[in-house]
């Protein structure tokens, strides 16, 4: 299950997203596709984590509105409601995701895995446990090689400019 994967992911879809694919998809970060549960338009209930999944993106109002209507979502709305991080224009889909990855992959794996791992432990979590959680995983981020390359570049650079 891509939501439970230790690092970010990315991908660029061009297609109608229903159900269970709506769910997993909704943590890539471009598209031009189109979302839809459409469980009501079968007689079914929400499936495959939906439920769980859906009100933690998009908030209560919209998931009922997303799971009790079965209505299609497109990337621009999809985007709007929280369901999706970006939606670009099917001919810049590639240089989109090539773009976030290259980003993505400048950094730290591990400081970004655990980063991940706290950001989806927070729907679960009190203050207290998420702050224990922060603080153990800084103390885990200052040991790596990653850490000290980056604060030695961080430190070099010139007084004001962007990190």
């Amino acid at each position: 299950m891509l939501h439970v994967a230790p690092l970010y992911h990315s991908a660029s879809l061009d297609m109608l997203l229903i159900g269970g694919m709506m769910y997993r998809a909704t943590h890539h970060p471009a598209w031009a596709a189109r979302f839809a549960q459409i469980f009501p338009r079968v007689g079914l209930s929400i499936d495959l984590g939906g439920s769980w999944v859906l009100p933690r993106l998009v908030g209560l109002r919209q998931a009922r509105e997303l799971a009790l209507l079965g209505d299609d979502v497109d990337g621009e709305r999809a985007t709007r409601i929280g369901l999706i991080t970006r939606c670009v224009p099917a001919h810049e889909l590639d240089t989109a995701v090539d773009d976030l990855a290259r980003r993505l992959a400048a950094f730290s794996p591990s400081a970004q895995a655990r980063a991940k791992h706290l950001l989806d432990a927070t729907c679960d979590d009190t203050l207290d446990d998420a702050l224990h959680r922060e603080a153990a995983a800084q103390v885990a981020n200052a040991s790596t090689p990653e850490f000290h390359h980056a604060l030695t570049t961080f430190r070099a650079r010139p007084q004001g400019a962007q990190p």
